[in-house]
């Protein structure tokens, strides 16, 4: 009788997607068997025949697997007897494809967070798509097959579904934005930025009634912008009575005292302070000004900026133990507003 340890396999069946290379779908999964320490050095794998049963594929891809491995240098064949567990040196590590938009502040939060809470079993390799829509397909394509997990940040207002949905069953995590209409279970740790945005400004409405009008200053160029913030954005103030407008630019209406401005990329943020400075208007009292995303930077710039952010630290440990414990859940990670100076 086979081993427990095993049993995974028999989740696999026959019917993967023609997209998914069945093969790496075994290495991966005796990969981490070996780096979980669940098998060790010495164990002998199923025979050809018994993964055969077990996962219902192919003797052609049960040997391409097993060929795969003995070429990584995680098993060896005994004639006669099979293949065995055996590793020396450092312990293989799993390898996790990582997809981000763009470095900046606070992704260097949730990189870090991501990275430590996985731990030294894991290799991150991260890749970024720049708002490149077939950079971010292309990436996927390419790479599909080759990772144990699939960590992307699906950063675009179109539907990325289709690329997303070859991507192999358990094991893809998507953070910080959902797919909605991605068909599959997969795990993801995300903000619900229409509700986040409403409730975050509802908490500093004492103190955005001081000022005339928000502005949000949608600036599409080098930063993701969901539909969702923008919608409830305008909710809020709708639903406030409190004017307000979309502009791409601070400097494409007037700058004048009693205006207020929501900057979610930090190049907008420099321009409002640079131009409250230049004018030697007061940050907080004759212009508001709030920032998306919080970083320690913001704690001191201008002498405080208040930031609508979700904590970025957290959502790097929840996606580590998302991969980790192979949980197709989906976890909205709360935003909240951090009130200081500016506003």
């Amino acid at each position: 009788m086979q081993s427990p340890k095993y049993s995974e396999f028999m989740s696999f069946g026959p019917d993967a997607p023609p997209e998914t290379l069945k093969y790496m779908r075994i290495v991966n999964k005796i990969v981490q068997l070996i780096t979980e320490r669940n098998i060790l050095n010495g164990d002998f794998l199923p025979s050809i025949n018994e993964m055969i049963k077990l996962t219902g594929y192919s003797r052609d891809t049960i040997l391409t697997a097993y060929r795969k491995l003995q070429e990584l240098g995680y098993i060896q064949a005994l004639h006669g007897k099979g293949f065995y567990v055996s590793v020396s040196g450092t312990t293989p590590q799993i390898p996790v494809f990582l997809l981000f938009d763009v470095m900046n502040g606070y992704k260097e939060v949730l990189y870090r967070s991501f990275v430590e809470n996985l731990g030294i079993n894991y290799r991150v390799d991260i890749y970024f798509h720049y708002y490149n829509q077939e950079v971010f397909e292309n990436l996927i394509r390419e790479k599909n097959g080759q990772y144990s997990f699939y960590v992307i940040m699906p950063h675009f207002n179109t539907d990325v579904s289709r690329v997303v949905q070859d991507l192999p069953s358990g094991r893809i995590l998507l953070i910080d934005n959902d797919i909605p209409a991605l068909k599959k279970k997969v795990a993801a740790i995300y903000q619900n930025f229409e509700k986040d945005i409403y409730a975050a400004l509802t908490e500093g409405i004492d103190l955005l009634k001081k000022y005339k009008q928000i502005f949000l200053i949608k600036n599409t160029r080098f930063q993701f912008i969901p539909d969702g913030m923008v919608r409830g954005f305008c909710h809020f103030c709708e639903q406030n009575k409190i004017k307000y407008n979309l502009i791409p630019d601070v400097r494409s209406v007037p700058f004048i005292p009693g205006n207020a401005y929501i900057a979610v990329a930090d190049n907008d943020l420099i321009s409002v302070i640079r131009m409250a400075k230049e004018q030697q208007f007061v940050l907080g009292e004759e212009i508001g000004l709030i920032s998306y995303d919080e970083t320690p930077l913001k704690e001191v710039l201008a002498g405080g900026i208040t930031v609508i952010s979700t904590d970025f630290k957290a959502m790097g440990k929840i996606a580590a133990s998302l991969v980790k414990d192979f949980r197709p859940v989906k976890i909205e990670n709360k935003c909240f507003l951090i009130r200081r100076k500016t506003l």
